[in-house]
């Protein structure tokens, strides 16, 4: 399925990755600073960056089980949503949400998750989405609780904060969309 831009909420639009955001990309999966929120805390190459946008030009989300859009205010990018763990069978998808360094405060975490979960609810048909949050990130739990999720347990340990050498708890939070 194609996201041409369609403006879903608001003033918040989300759209498909395009070449020419190979260098927000890099700057953004390069930040040290948001590797705490990521599973995969290493760099990306440029290369292997314009691979993955040029796979998702053709990617079937359902055989990939996962879409990254671009939200954008006003014609500029702001950051990125992701839906992971795409389950056709139980209409459910993980939630992750990157918004530029220099644009956070803003309420575009907000906006982001209301957009993306209009389209997931009326274009994917998903029933429900979830995510885990370490418990130390209250700005990301906030952005995620006024967006209309709510915290429905905790994982013990779930997060490794490599640079202090510790584990850290993690909120489960899901919002139920039909």
């Amino acid at each position: 399925m194609a996201l041409t831009g369609i403006r879903l909420v608001n003033t918040m639009k989300l759209r498909a990755l395009e070449p020419d955001d190979i260098e927000l990309l890099y700057a953004w999966e390069n930040n040290p600073q948001s590797w705490h929120c990521s599973a995969v805390p290493t760099p990306y190459s440029r290369h292997v960056l314009e691979q993955y946008i040029l796979s998702t030009q053709t990617a079937d989300i359902w055989a990939s089980r996962q879409l990254r859009l671009i939200g954008e205010e006003a014609g500029m990018a702001v950051g990125c949503a992701d839906l992971t763990e795409l389950d056709p069978v139980h209409h459910r998808a993980c939630v992750g949400i990157l918004v530029d360094p220099h644009q956070r405060g803003k309420g575009y975490a907000q906006a982001m998750l209301h957009a993306l979960a209009e389209y997931a609810e009326n274009y994917l048909q998903l029933h429900q989405l979830y995510c885990d949050i370490a418990v130390n990130n209250t700005a990301s739990v906030k952005a995620f609780q006024h967006a209309g999720f709510a915290i429905i347990g905790t994982r013990k340990d779930w997060v490794y904060d490599s640079p202090n050498k510790r584990y850290i708890d993690a909120y489960t939070l899901q919002t139920l969309l039909n």
